[in-house]
């Protein structure tokens, strides 16, 4: 095990040191939309959908005339929408062209496409294979997991891993190596590994800890099944030691939690 964790831990610490490009997203990103208009929702729309794994909205009206069918018991979901109209106040003449503005503010009942029957989901991205030793290994855990939307994430409140599908990554080692580092946060909750503490005082450095553990073990693990480690991977980690302390010497502490994160998941690397 612990030649593992040198030959990971040197390899990153080495891409740190040449420099490495700040990490962006691996996979695409959709912002929630009318599926119909295809206009991106905003300003108080945005916080009221912020919580919904689903992108794509139709109204009742808009559902019925593409022929589709509401799937029983599901609820809708509220939107509001806005838009100035300007009114003369008076006649207008060559002296006097007054006038003033309200806003019409109506508020509309929307489902998402996953609670609508008989309407094709737009297709994203491109057919990236799935690798069937980590899909069984995955499968022998049994995590929670969501697929859908554009959020990668591990919800303790829920113990639920939510993941974009694979068509939205750049490939499938992206994939894997993202669901990898959520099944590694996976391990922290209270009923298992236990690393998660509510009552810190600095929540800041304990998240940060915690995500130098995931984005280690999740690099062991693609290590183990092969997966070449991507480029994102030593950004990551060094942005986080960063945003701590700026000290290296963070990630060689983290292997020992990546360790006890390996061998909860029954592996022997």
């Amino acid at each position: 095990m612990n030649s593992v964790l040198e030959i990971v831990t040197n390899r990153i610490l080495a891409e740190m040191e040449k420099g490495v490009l700040p990490w962006e997203r691996p996979w695409i990103v959709i912002p929630k939309q009318n599926m119909v208009t295809k206009r991106p929702y905003q300003g108080i729309n945005r916080f009221l959908l912020a919580f919904e794994t689903e992108e794509f909205y139709l109204s009742f009206n808009q559902v019925k005339q593409l022929g589709g069918k509401i799937k029983k018991g599901a609820k809708s979901q509220l939107v509001i929408f806005w838009k100035p109209v300007e009114v003369k106040l008076k006649e207008e003449t060559e002296e006097s062209k007054e006038r003033d503005t309200y806003v019409i503010l109506r508020y509309y009942n929307v489902f998402r496409l996953c609670d609508v029957e008989g309407i094709e989901r737009p297709v994203i991205g491109k057919p990236n294979e799935k690798r069937e030793d980590i899909e069984a290994f995955v499968k022998r855990i049994n995590p929670r997991t969501e697929f859908g939307g554009s959020t990668a994430c591990y919800n303790p409140k829920s113990d639920t891993i939510c993941m974009p599908e694979i068509n939205r990554f750049t490939d499938s080692n992206h994939y894997y190596s993202t669901l990898l580092h959520e099944l590694a946060h996976w391990t922290g909750n209270e009923h298992r590994l236990k690393r998660f503490n509510q009552d810190v005082q600095n929540y800041h450095q304990e998240y940060g800890k915690e995500e130098l553990t995931a984005e280690l073990t999740a690099a062991i693990l693609c290590h183990h099944f092969g997966i070449a480690l991507p480029e994102h991977n030593a950004g990551y980690i060094q942005g986080w030691i960063q945003s701590i302390k700026g000290d290296n010497r963070l990630l060689i502490g983290a292997s020992s939690r990546a360790e006890k994160v390996i061998e909860y998941l029954g592996l022997k690397i």
